[in-house]
């Protein structure tokens, strides 16, 4: 009998040890699954791009944490369209992307200007010239609407915009021939209709 008291005693530690050793297993598992996570987050802290911040001016380091177990963030950014090339090429047709290349300038465009156009209107013009822009406004007769014009002197070439009060925009091409500018335009109405005809443009006495 106290044989076999010994032999259950004997099962039941051996049992209670091998459920022991269980639960160590157990929780050393979670905690480097716990450790491996918080790595992970870690690793992923990236510094927010320089270009971007040093404007500040200050050497601050900013951080921010991106969570990217796979690598792929930058594949996932989307594109910067101010820097593709399709945008590049349209400033710089625009001319914004160049600084200011002074030209021969053959005309000064500053004071006041008659404008007259084939289809019987004309604009009295008073225009102001900073480097190669021209801008100014005035009067587009015979129904005294109002009007501003912008533009851009090219080496004999002026090209000149001008807007009336109801959005027809009359858009001249003028070479300079002394005192005076010859050319012809193009005019556009808000309804859709295109049409042309000569342009000339003489300073006002």
């Amino acid at each position: 009998m106290s044989h076999m008291k010994a032999e259950l005693l004997s099962d039941r530690s051996s049992n209670m040890t091998a459920v022991r050793g269980m639960y160590v297993k157990i929780l050393l598992a979670w905690g480097l699954a716990i450790l491996c996570i918080t790595l992970i987050a870690h690793s992923q802290s990236d510094v927010i791009d320089l270009r971007r911040t040093s404007s500040l001016g200050n050497g601050t380091t900013l951080e921010v944490l991106k969570p990217d177990p796979l690598g792929i963030d930058v594949l996932m950014r989307p594109p910067d369209i101010e820097h593709t090339w399709e945008y590049l090429e349209t400033l710089q047709r625009w001319g914004y992307t160049r600084g200011y290349v002074p030209g021969v300038q053959t005309l000064r465009m500053d004071g006041s200007w008659h404008l007259v156009l084939s289809e019987g209107y004309t604009a009295d013009l008073t225009l102001f010239h900073n480097r190669d822009a021209v801008f100014g406004r005035g009067t587009l007769a015979p129904a005294q609407r109002s009007a501003y014009a912008t533009g851009q002197v090219v080496g004999s070439v002026v090209y000149l915009d001008l807007l009336t009060e109801d959005l027809a925009l009359y858009r001249c091409m003028l070479t300079i021939r002394g005192d005076n500018l010859q050319g012809s335009y193009y005019g556009y109405s808000p309804q859709g209709l295109i049409w042309s005809g000569q342009a000339r443009m003489e300073r006002s006495s």
